[in-house]
């Protein structure tokens, strides 16, 4: 999984804990190691019955279990982002996979003594707006090829029309995301902003207007650059433009810092726990 990933809340939530002192659901049994592998990747994941936790730091934990982005996780010792974890985690038998990232928030309490609260704050955000005056987009946005929307409502009706073969990587309907690229078949442009905002690094706030669905592929070079030893693909380039700059290029489409309500989590406590 990668380290990026997006969310706004305009909504002010009450600073209260995030997890139940009455009985919350817990794991039957669980190990946690710290990893000195040295690695630099790492895995958050479930399996039946279970949550496998590997080579992850705390706060990247958290955010799996909250499922938050790095920007909404504020405060906590330095050690949240530095030490590595292994963990893993058996359920009761029956336990529905939703429940289990519940059940990690419970583990996180119990194990690394987290005590955490929300917050409504005002931080940097981006509006994602039309670049041009006259509104013409980018070369790469395209209208989407196929009524995703249309597929989706049939299926819920207990149909099951067919849905065309993707030409190339880019996939039919939905989004292929890694650092550097990011490709999307019939998808909505607030769909697109939250997809984006993870690596942006602040909520992204869709203020353009635009209604209907698209296809596009982005591509731009990270800030932060590959680790060592990690084979490149072959649409990355390590000259190409930033984000901010391919978006308005390649799109059409303007990111226009500014500041707006964010929820996030705040790092009340944390200990260090101990290994079994």
């Amino acid at each position: 999984m990668t380290r990026h990933a997006a969310a706004i809340v305009a909504v002010l939530l009450s600073a209260v804990p995030l997890v139940s002192q009455s009985g919350p659901p817990a794991f039957e049994a669980a190990s946690i190691k710290v990893n000195k592998s040295g690695d630099v990747g790492g895995r958050f994941g479930g399996r039946p019955g279970q949550i496998v936790v590997t080579n992850y730091t705390l706060r990247d934990i958290i955010r799996n279990a909250y499922g938050l982005q790095r920007y909404q996780i504020v405060g906590g010792p330095d050690w949240l982002g530095q030490d590595r974890f292994d963990i893993t985690a058996r359920a009761p038998e029956g336990t529905p996979q939703p429940q289990m990232l519940t059940m990690v928030q419970t583990l996180l309490a119990d194990r690394f003594k987290l005590r955490v609260h929300r917050e409504t704050r005002d931080l940097p955000v981006y509006a994602l707006i039309v670049a041009r005056s006259d509104r013409r987009l980018g070369p790469k946005m395209q209208p989407a090829s196929f009524d995703c929307a249309g597929l989706a409502a049939a299926r819920s009706r207990g149909e099951n029309p067919p849905m065309p073969q993707p030409s190339g990587e880019r996939p039919v309907c939905g989004a292929q995301a890694n650092p550097g690229r990011l490709m999307v078949g019939g998808y909505a442009i607030p769909d697109f902003a939250r997809n984006l905002a993870g690596f942006a690094g602040r909520p992204i706030v869709d203020r353009t207007g635009l209604t209907g669905t698209y296809d596009f592929e982005l591509l731009w070079t990270p800030d932060e650059p590959p680790p060592p030893g990690i084979a490149l693909p072959a649409w990355y380039d390590p000259n190409g433009p930033p984000l901010v700059t391919a978006v308005q290029e390649q799109l059409g489409l303007k990111l226009d810092a500014t500041t707006g309500p964010v929820d996030v989590v705040v790092i009340d406590s944390a200990e260090r726990p101990t290994e079994d």
